[in-house]
C-alpha cells in the first residue's frame, strides 16, 4: 500500500480538502507515480459538481506529471525514476489502439471513466481513477498506458498540461482540422487548450490565426505564441469581415 496526501472531495459540490489516503498496490499493468504537478481542468469541476454521477468521496485531477516509483510485473518500457506526463489510459490491444488511435480505444470508458475503489481515507473507501488518473494527490496508481516519458528539460508545470489541455488543442488542429498555409483558423478562447491550438497552427504554417478572448492578457499571450491577430469578443465580427475568410474554427470555451 502507498501512503499519499490527496485533495479529497467528500460530497457533490464540496471543497477539495487535503487528506491522508492509502492507495492500493498496483496491478500487473499499473505503475505508481509520485506527482510533481497537476493541472485543474473544467472537467474536474464538472465531476465535483456531480456531472459524472455519485462517486464520492473521490479524488479528481487528470493532468498529472511526476516520477515513476514502482511498476507492475507486466509493465514494459517504464522503470522507477522515469519522468512521465500522464494522459488517458488505453488497452493497446483492440483494433483502434493497434491502428494508432488509442483515444478511441474500445475499453476507453472502462479504463478512464468507471470509479475505482481500493483507496482508503480514515478507513473509508475513496474513489480514484478519475479520467484514468486522480492526479490531485502526491501519488497515483495508474495504468501504464497513461504514462509518456519526458525529458529532464521539461518543467513539471508544463508537463502537467500535456495530458489534457495541450493534447486536446493541438490534437484538434493537427489531427482533425488540419488547416494549411492558405487557410484561416479561428480559435475561441486563449486558455491552455486554445493556446495549444494556436501553437499547432503556427507549426503547420497557417497563414491567418485569429484568437478571441475577453481577457487582454490572454490575447497578448496568444500573439506571443503564434496568433496573427487577437480580438475581444465584441470586436470579433468586425475583424472577421476583413482578410482571408475563416476556413476552420475551434471553440475551446464550450
Amino acid at each position: 500500500m502507498t501512503a499519499a496526501v490527496a485533495a479529497l472531495v467528500r460530497e457533490r459540490g464540496g471543497a477539495a480538502v487535503l487528506s491522508d489516503v492509502t492507495l492500493r498496490e498496483p496491478g500487473e499493468h499499473e505503475i505508481v507515480v509520485r506527482v510533481h504537478a497537476s493541472g485543474v481542468c473544467p472537467t474536474d469541476l464538472f465531476g465535483i459538481d456531480g456531472g459524472a454521477g455519485d462517486r464520492f468521496p473521490a479524488v479528481f485531477g487528470h493532468e498529472g506529471a511526476g516520477v515513476v516509483e514502482a511498476v507492475g510485473a507486466a509493465v514494459e518500457g517504464l522503470a522507477p525514476g522515469d519522468r512521465v506526463a500522464l494522459g488517458f489510459a488505453s488497452c493497446r490491444d483492440c483494433g483502434t489502439c493497434r491502428n494508432g488511435h488509442p483515444a478511441y480505444c474500445e475499453r476507453f470508458a472502462e479504463l478512464n471513466s468507471l470509479p475505482r475503489r481500493g483507496a482508503l481515507a480514515a478507513g473509508e473507501s475513496v474513489t480514484t481513477g478519475w479520467m484514468g488518473q486522480s492526479s490531485w494527490a502526491t501519488h497515483v496508481v495508474v495504468h501504464a498506458s497513461t504514462a509518456v516519458p519526458i525529458g529532464d528539460d521539461i518543467p513539471w508545470a508544463i508537463a502537467a498540461t500535456l495530458g489534457c489541455g495541450v493534447l486536446t488543442g493541438a490534437g484538434a488542429v493537427l489531427n482533425v482540422l488540419r488547416p494549411g498555409p492558405e487557410d484561416a483558423l479561428l480559435v475561441l478562447g486563449a486558455g491552455t487548450t486554445g493556446l495549444a491550438a494556436v501553437m499547432a497552427a503556427r507549426a503547420r504554417g497557417v497563414g491567418r490565426i485569429v484568437v478571441s478572448d475577453p481577457d487582454a492578457s490572454r490575447r497578448e499571450r496568444a500573439l506571443r505564441v503564434g496568433a496573427t491577430e487577437a480580438h475581444a469578443p465584441e470586436r470579433l465580427a468586425a475583424a472577421l469581415a476583413d482578410g482571408a475568410p475563416i476556413a476552420r474554427a475551434l471553440d475551446t470555451v464550450g
